[in-house]
């Protein structure tokens, strides 16, 4: 069973032959920390032959706000984060 197949089967509700190994938020400077000379975070999932790894989102702003926050297209209000480069949801929709 290779990686796809497995996180499907998972995500099926189905049993695949091991527990896939997933990390959903890698920061670059850990990627390059655990993996010396990585690319990039694609190239630290890769080299550490896990099954699935975010290597982030970004969703566009369909609305600005002078409070420096901005709504995204799926209705959730957003500002990058004080502590990291990523970004705080202030309110989501779901």
């Amino acid at each position: 069973m290779n990686s796809v197949d497995r996180v499907l089967t998972t995500l099926g509700r189905e049993e695949p032959e091991r527990v896939p190994i997933v990390e959903l938020v890698i920061d670059p400077k850990v990627s390059k920390a655990a993996v010396p000379g990585c690319a990039d975070v694609a190239d630290c999932v890769d080299k550490l032959d896990m099954d699935c790894g975010s290597c982030g989102v970004l969703f566009s702003p369909v609305e600005n706000r002078d409070d420096g926050t901005w709504v995204v297209e799926w209705g959730g209000c957003t500002s990058l984060g004080r502590r990291s480069r990523g970004s705080k949801t202030h309110r989501n929709p779901f």
